[in-house]
């Protein structure tokens, strides 16, 4: 079973033949992932409406950039509390550059983002992430230069 947090009206995954159960605080979201045939919840990602252990598989892509730290911490608590043990919580988010200077239009491209709070890779692992076991990589994603971070956690049994 997968979670696709901050899904928004289509699914990456979809790309990959999943088929997540996705979940969107956005109304308009939920109901275009609906109407295309896959379970969809409206809720806040930061109170996810699922028992503990539910899904093999949560995924979050491109969301905790748009949430201030305090919440943003919570919904990868919420993301680790309905990760079953054995499964994994696989999270995706943009990093401001290391060196604004060496990626200009990277840091522009940051400052215009509409997710108000894009914070440096220290910043998202101390005030997001917090103390847990994730492996995180950082890559480019963009001709631009725009970087990111892939964070994983493999849930102990």
């Amino acid at each position: 079973t997968i979670l696709d947090v901050g899904c928004g009206p289509a699914s990456f995954l979809w790309n990959l033949g999943m088929k997540p159960v996705g979940l969107d605080l956005c109304h308009a979201y939920t109901k275009k992932f609906r109407d295309a045939g896959n379970l969809s919840v409206t809720a806040s990602a930061a109170v996810l409406p699922f028992p503990a252990d539910s899904f093999d598989l949560v995924f979050s892509s491109s969301l905790l950039h748009h949430l201030p730290d305090a919440l943003a911490h919570e919904t990868v608590g919420e993301i680790v509390r309905v990760t079953r043990p054995g499964g994994q919580a696989v999270l995706f988010d943009p990093v401001l550059p290391q060196a604004a200077w060496r990626r200009p239009q990277a840091w522009a491209i940051c400052k215009l983002d509409r997710g108000r709070f894009i914070r440096s890779q220290g910043d998202y692992e101390s005030r997001v992430l917090g103390a847990r076991e994730w492996r995180t990589i950082r890559f480019t994603h963009t001709y631009f230069g725009a970087e990111g971070v892939l964070t994983l956690l493999q849930k102990h049994r």
